[in-house]
This record gives structure tokens, C-alpha cells and sequence, in this order.
């Protein structure tokens, strides 16, 4: 939509401040509205609740279709083959770069959300405050995504994603090795931890310099292939995260944690609490290992590819899009002439 580097990081700014906007309405809303349309049965409620939510959603997709405008031309010539699109995504090592980073961003956040309840039922074990801490991140990244865009214009989008995947990572870890049951330090390591949203328009305008610089040296432009691949990359990040480290949970026993904390209540014998209170010790270990130590590692190794990326130097995209402007210039007064 736009070559201007300041209006790329408000726009992926933008995208991110409505995914959390939505994320934080539907955990206020979703369940009220199953119990509302379902009367006591949850399937019907849910199926209703979806249908409100499509047919709210249709007109919002109609409203970008109608109102969104692509003002940045590729011809065919630029585009290749999709033989070639591939070759050349994996020749363009930026680009390559800026995917795994998404893919890992994606890895540890969705699958934290996945697997965050359980942890606040079975470990934390306060019903009360589960809405709060699955929202606090998401509230506190919606609250820092404003200043985003100016903190990656004057540190880099590598440097400042960096420093969100070391303070996701940092604070997850923290979590597992922290007091669980403390309300006050999971609120404050959530508080943290929603810190490390600031990297919202981070991942796709990292995508968008990788694709220009690529355009400017070879003059090829995959911008579709390129989207293409990182939407594939959240999907199979969230994917796998979700089964991953429900697989885990699983290997740990959870789906005997319910009989296992019922037979504890009415267990006398203090052999059979000792035994009875050591699996469920065991699950408890294998839910905050999922919840928060793997999340936190994955989001540390999320680093690595981050540190290949080379576009980030100041000043460089700059000369880049100015190169691009120059380029498409020439050959539209050729075609002129």
C-alpha cells in the first residue's frame, strides 16, 4: 500500500492494536454470549455465537475490500513464476529471516494462550482472576502498540523485536520458576510480559524491507508469495504450538487431574494423600513447563534468525526505497518514449 517507511510500521501498528482490541472483546464477551444464546445448552450457544460473529465480520471484510486501495503497482514481469517466486524466497535470506522470527513469535505466543488456562486452574488455582491474566497481556499491549511504530523508526524493527522476544521469553521463565500461586506476581510478570507486544508492526515491516531490498537487487517483487508464506507460517506456528504442548500436558498425566484432585478430597489415609498429592505435583510441573518454561525458550531461540537479518542498518532502506523510486521512474519514461 505505501513505500513510506514511517506509515509500513502505523499500519502494521494498526493491524496488531485491532488483533489485541479483538482478542480483548471476545474473551469479555464470547462466553456471556454462549450462555445467553444457548440457555444451558453450550454447542447451541456456540453455534449461535458464531453466527453473530460471521455476520458481523462480513461487513468488515466487505469495508476493506471496498475502502482499501493498493497504490503500489507490480507488473507481471516482476512477479515470475510460482516456480520462481520459491526460488527466490529462499534465495532472499532477509526475507527468510523475518519468517522464522514470525513463525517462532507465533509459536510460543498462541500456544502460550492455548495451554495459559489451565495453568491459572491447576496452578495458580483462582478462578477468580483467570479473565484477568488471559487478557492483562493483550490490555498492556494494546496500551504500548501507540508508540511502536516510533521506537522502530528510531531503534530498528530487529532491535526492538529482539528485546520483545527477550522480554516475553525472560518473563515466562520467570513465571515457571516463580511463586505460581502469588496473584501479585503473576499480575505483575503478565504486566511484563504484555511489554513485549511492542514489537507488534515489527514482524511484517521486516517482511516489507526484505521484499523492496530484494525488488531493488534482482528485480523480482513476491510481495503475494512472500504474505502468503508468513500467514502459513502463523498458522502452522499456532498449529503446532497448541497440539505440541497439549501432547505434553497429556504425557503428563492431565487427563487425570480432575479424578486425581477428587480422590484427594476424599482420601483419609496419609499414604494415599502423600501418593495422590505427588501426581498431581507431577501434572501441576507439566502444566507450567507447557504454560510458560517451553513458551519462554521458544521465544528466546526466537532470537537467532533475528540476528542474520541485515536490513536494519540506519539509513539503508531508505537509499533502498529512494532506488526503487529512481528504477520505476526510468522505465516509465522509457515506456514513454
Amino acid at each position: 500500500m505505501t513505500r513510506d517507511p514511517k506509515e509500513i510500521n502505523r499500519l502494521n501498528a494498526a493491524q496488531m492494536m485491532g488483533m489485541t482490541i479483538g482478542q480483548i472483546i471476545l474473551n469479555l464477551f464470547v462466553l456471556r454470549l454462549v450462555e445467553w444464546f444457548g440457555h444451558g445448552q453450550q454447542a447451541a450457544g456456540y453455534h449461535s455465537t458464531a453466527i453473530l460473529l460471521a455476520l458481523v465480520a462480513l461487513p468488515m471484510f466487505w469495508a476493506v475490500a471496498a475502502l482499501s486501495k493498493e497504490r503500489i503497482d507490480v507488473k507481471k514481469s516482476e512477479q515470475g513464476s510460482i516456480i520462481e517466486g520459491l526460488k527466490l524466497i529462499a534465495k532472499n535470506k532477509n526475507l527468510v529471516c523475518a519468517l522464522l522470527y514470525s513463525l517462532m513469535n507465533m509459536f510460543g505466543m498462541l500456544g502460550r494462550i492455548s495451554v495459559a488456562v489451565f495453568f491459572y486452574m491447576h496452578c495458580v488455582q483462582n478462578f477468580t482472576f483467570i479473565t484477568i491474566f488471559m487478557m492483562m497481556q493483550m490490555i498492556v499491549g494494546t496500551i504500548v502498540m501507540p508508540i511502536a511504530p516510533k521506537l522502530c523508526m528510531k531503534y530498528g524493527k530487529r532491535n526492538i523485536a529482539i528485546v520483545s522476544m527477550l522480554i516475553q521469553g525472560l518473563s515466562l521463565i520467570i513465571i515457571f520458576f516463580g511463586p505460581a500461586e502469588s496473584i501479585p506476581f503473576n499480575f505483575v510478570m503478565m504486566v511484563i510480559y504484555g511489554l513485549g507486544y511492542i514489537a507488534g508492526p515489527s514482524g511484517s515491516g521486516m517482511i516489507v524491507d526484505a521484499i523492496d531490498d530484494f525488488d531493488l537487487k534482482y528485480g523480482y517483487r513476491n510481495d503475494g508469495m512472500a504474505f502468503s508464506f508468513s500467514g502459513m507460517a502463523t498458522k502452522i506456528g499456532t498449529a503446532l504450538a497448541n497440539s505440541i504442548f497439549l501432547l505434553i500436558m497429556g504425557k503428563f498425566g492431565y487427563d487425570n487431574m480432575f479424578a486425581l484432585k477428587g480422590m484427594l478430597e476424599a482420601a483419609t489415609d496419609k499414604a494415599e494423600i502423600a501418593n495422590l498429592t505427588a501426581q498431581i505435583t507431577h501434572i501441576q510441573f507439566g502444566i507450567d513447563m507447557c504454560a510458560n518454561l517451553l513458551p519462554g525458550i521458544v521465544f528466546l531461540l526466537g532470537i537467532i534468525p533475528l540476528l542474520f537479518y541485515t536490513l536494519d542498518k540506519p539509513g539503508y532502506m531508505d537509499k533502498v526505497r529512494d532506488g526503487l523510486v529512481d528504477r520505476n521512474k526510468a522505465r516509465e519514461a522509457g515506456n514513454a518514449e
